[in-house]
């Protein structure tokens, strides 16, 4: 298989194990919401961004992970491989028992004082929290064997997985909704679904790897190598952690668990389109990996130029109409008072998302030469910036402040992409803007226009929602098509993609 087609398969891969998990949420969210209510699905949801917060426990070490990995899979070193492995294992049993640990003897204080639970809550809350403390450290083991399909380019092996695990929580939760359980069940299910995921990751990983051990084996050398690369990670980590789960928590702290619902929800939505920019063009950063290690810079070249226009492209065409339809979408997805109380939510934090998702590709190819202290120096730049605008906003403006923060926070990506461009990669900002911007914008101007003329006034439930998505995005990629943006070797090399599978 040419590596061409294999990107573009892994590409796919990962387009459909994330694609699949966003469309079970965009079903069963309302019933799940409307069962649960605001006040205990926003329990539901500060429990996660708890979780989310203690996320810099992973030290960084998962990237590095991925990344010597990928070498050394590419070498054939499976004592190397090994070695990964087994400290890593080390690492993450001794931050996921602190990080639990920490969590349960916050939970009181947490629940009690900081957060704005209602009294009829504090028990299933206490609860909750108890039991997601076991679960982090289920998660952080989780990540180690996770990270080996990654690293050996088996997006496809990766992609199934998830989307068993995740259909059978889903409709097990929907289940253990509709014959009146709640929160409490809800929570075990989640516990479940780590415990069961370890254990189908881990059987996977001897599976696409001879001769790999899965056993606790503490290395010094490695753990030195994995520790370095994964320093400025752990950065990165901790400025996203504050990105994407403080602005949750201030909420919770100064409106309530009702309000952290209206947030949560939309919110859903539109940040899962920098998560799907990510989940298509994740393949990058072990390729990078692996072509930087072989010496093979103009093809690294190359991969950053075509991906950062793909990147462009699908973050675009996802986001314009969520843009431009945010009410509707909210309005008959989850309902009229969401309607009214998250559309701006939406729009802000798609837009928000959009410019956020520039940055993948960079950041990706960074982390894959070796240049991971760029990505932590953004990172940490937006992270300040993020702290002080929530606290700004938050108070004031509530769910629409937190947007407006992260809409401004995604502006600053314009600042990452002209340092890398133009300082590590020697690409010009004219270059980028002609060769990778202008047609996809032309495009994207046009399907903003179609839909907001001729798609939002025809939309009036449900049905015609997902029909006018359809048509808003089938326009962006009959613009792109017109203006050019897709050339005859892009359009050529997905051609020769679909005649091997289908040969």
């Amino acid at each position: 298989m040419t590596l061409a087609n294999k990107t573009i398969g892994n590409a796919l891969s990962g387009v459909v194990g994330f694609a699949w998990p966003i469309l079970l949420a965009l079903v069963s969210m309302p019933y799940i919401v409307h069962k649960l209510g605001n006040e205990a699905y926003g329990v539901l949801a500060l429990v996660t961004s708890v979780l989310g917060f203690f996320a810099f426990l992973d030290l960084g070490v998962t990237n590095a992970s991925v990344k010597y990995m990928a070498e050394a899979y590419a070498h054939g070193d499976v004592d190397k491989i090994n070695k990964i492995i087994g400290s890593s294992l080390v690492v993450y049993l001794i931050a996921g028992g602190t990080g639990g640990c920490v969590i349960a003897l916050m939970t009181s204080t947490l629940v009690q004082r900081i957060l704005k639970i209602p009294p009829s809550y504090i028990a299933v809350s206490t609860f909750a929290f108890y039991v997601a403390s076991c679960g982090f450290l289920l998660n952080m083991v989780l990540g180690v064997f996770a990270a080996v399909p990654k690293a050996v380019q088996r997006y496809d092996v990766a992609t199934k997985v998830n989307i068993v695990i995740s259909t059978s929580l889903t409709l097990l939760t929907v289940l253990t909704l509709y014959l009146g359980y709640g929160l409490r069940e809800v929570v075990i299910l989640n516990f479940l679904s780590s415990l069961v995921s370890l254990v189908v990751y881990m059987l996977v990983a001897k599976s696409l790897v001879r001769d790999i051990s899965i056993r606790v084996c503490f290395d010094p050398v490695t753990f030195k190598k994995l520790f370095s690369f994964g320093a400025y990670s752990l950065l990165v980590m901790i400025s996203s952690t504050i990105l994407f789960q403080l602005d949750r928590l201030m909420i919770g702290t100064f409106a309530g668990a009702a309000q952290v619902a209206f947030y949560v929800v939309p919110a859903s939505i539109a940040l899962r389109i920098n998560g799907f920019v990510g989940s298509i063009m994740g393949v990058v950063f072990p390729l990078c990996s692996e072509l930087h290690a072989t010496g093979q810079q103009a093809k690294l070249r190359e991969l950053y130029l075509k991906a950062s226009k793909y990147a462009f492209m699908l973050s675009i065409s996802i986001a314009t109409p969520l843009v431009v339809l945010s009410t509707q979408v909210m309005k008959y997805w989850m309902g009229g008072e969401y309607g009214l109380k998250s559309s701006l939510v939406l729009a802000l934090l798609s837009a928000s998302s959009f410019f956020a998702s520039l940055s993948t590709i960079p950041a990706f190819l960074l982390d894959g030469i070796g240049k991971p202290r760029v990505n932590a120096f953004f990172a940490v730049q937006s992270a300040v910036v993020n702290i002080a605008l929530c606290l700004l906003l938050i108070p004031r403006f509530g769910v629409n402040g937190a947007a407006f923060a992260g809409l401004a926070n995604g502006l600053l990506v314009a600042f990452y992409l002209v340092t890398v461009d133009k300082k590590i990669l020697h690409i010009g900002l004219q270059r980028v803007l002609v060769d990778i911007w202008a047609r996809p914008l032309a495009a994207a101007l046009v399907q903003g226009a179609l839909t907001a003329f001729f798609v939002a006034p025809f939309v009036s439930g449900v049905a015609t929602l997902v029909s006018g998505l359809a048509v808003s995005s089938g326009s962006f990629y009959l613009a792109a098509l017109l203006f050019k943006a897709l050339n005859k070797e892009d359009i050529m090399q997905f051609r020769q993609f679909v005649q091997t599978k289908i040969k």
